[in-house]
């Protein structure tokens, strides 16, 4: 988020409490300080403070610390009771963690992407490959080069209003319309990216599979983290694995389980 912030997508933040924006008071204010310096507010929603106002900073400290203080307290109380059930034995464990199961389900799914490679993934390929690549990279050079021009235009107005030679209505406007522009430059240059983006990673899932030796059991780690953008997981059945192709491939999770090998 605060890489968003400091390249423009992002003007106002939306935060349920001051608790959930950070953890301590020096994080808190030090966070608040650098976005005030960017031109970006919060608005934090249970408080109903706005750091937006010159009075904020004060009254944000004090309920920061607050807020620091209530954190610690319910951390020390949580830890308490569970040592406690430690003690007398009525500690109940958790269910147990998704890993094996998902490690399961991942090597699951590339066994039946291997067998639907010619149905699913090489259509998908020609539907996300485009024909002229080469058109794609000029557009991004010029998106580059007109960002360049833009940050070097803002140095320059910086620079003349810091010697006096524009008004600072001026100044304003134009450094307004410069952020405006640049944010909209780094929209179409972050779309463009992720459709080029797609074609080659959907042409490294294929020749991934292509190799791919249906059957294996042993989790491919590395091939892993180079195809795979995220995971979904709608409830304890089921896992969506998006690829970094844009590909989404679903599969149940609890039939993996009962197959036996995963825990």
């Amino acid at each position: 988020m605060l890489h968003d912030c400091e390249t423009g997508k992002i003007d106002l933040i939306l935060t349920k409490s001051i608790s959930r924006f950070a953890r301590n008071t020096t994080d808190c204010l030090e966070l608040v300080r650098k976005l005030n310096a960017l031109g970006i507010s919060i608005y934090f929603e249970k408080e109903d403070l706005n750091t937006g106002d010159s009075e904020s900073e004060l009254i944000l400290s004090i309920l920061a610390s607050l807020a620091e203080e209530e954190s610690h307290s319910i951390s020390s109380n949580c830890k308490w009771a569970v040592q406690k059930r430690f003690q007398n034995g009525s500690f109940k464990l958790s269910r147990p963690p998704y890993g094996y199961d998902l490690q399961n389900a991942y090597i699951t799914m590339l066994n039946k992407l291997s067998y639907s490679r010619k149905d699913l993934l090489l259509p998908y390929i020609n539907a996300v490959t485009t024909e002229d690549d080469h058109e794609i990279q000029q557009r991004l050079c010029r998106i580059r080069t007109k960002l360049q021009n833009i940050r070097m235009n803002r140095d320059d107005l910086v620079r003349r209003y810091s010697l006096g030679s524009i008004e600072a209505s001026e100044f304003f406007e134009k450094t307004v319309a410069c952020r405006r522009e640049e944010r909209e430059l780094l929209r179409e240059k972050s779309i463009t990216e992720r459709f080029f983006g797609h074609t080659f990673s959907a042409q490294a899932l294929d020749q991934f599979i292509s190799e791919w030796k249906i059957g294996t059991s042993r989790f491919p780690q590395s091939s892993f983290c180079a195809l795979t953008d995220h995971i979904l997981i709608s409830d304890r059945n089921q896992v969506t694995f998006v690829m970094k192709c844009g590909l989404r491939l679903s599969e149940e999770i609890g039939s993996v389980k009962k197959s036996g090998s995963g825990r």
